[in-house]
């Protein structure tokens, strides 16, 4: 039993498929890839996932006050109904800032500077939504 890498499959844990597969150290997260016989954070696919987690995470969150998802949360910055205006520019403003803010915690995944390490934690650091006055 052990960790591999194989040309078909990519990495895998358990008994060695094939006697040419490249043994190697049990990989520390599915953000990592193997290169130049170690492992080392793919940028790319961290980035994406932080962006998914966020993405995700305002979508619930407009869904939560009945909207499909923050996109459409945040058209009724224009809305005549004074209730939907104001939860439009409640979300504008949000979306606004969670997105500034994601674009430093993307800047020190880069940097490798990251502290956030679990979904929780990324979710807990965000802005929090508030309604306003």
């Amino acid at each position: 039993m052990g960790s591999y890498i194989n040309a078909v499959v990519g990495y895998y844990e358990g008994h060695r498929i094939d006697p040419q597969d490249i043994e190697v150290p049990v990989r520390p997260s599915a953000d990592h890839m193997f290169t130049d016989g170690e492992w080392v954070i793919d940028l790319e696919k961290q980035k994406k996932r932080v962006t998914d987690i966020v993405q995700r995470h305002m979508d619930e969150k407009a869904q939560s006050y009945g909207y499909d998802n923050i996109l459409s949360a945040t058209t009724y910055v224009t809305s005549t109904n004074a209730k939907f205006q104001q939860e439009g520019v409640a979300f504008r403003d949000w979306r606004d800032a969670v997105w500034t803010y994601c674009y430093t915690v993307l800047e020190n995944i880069v940097a490798g500077t990251n502290t956030i390490e679990t979904e929780e934690e990324l979710i807990e650091s965000l802005p929090p939504f508030t309604l306003g006055a």
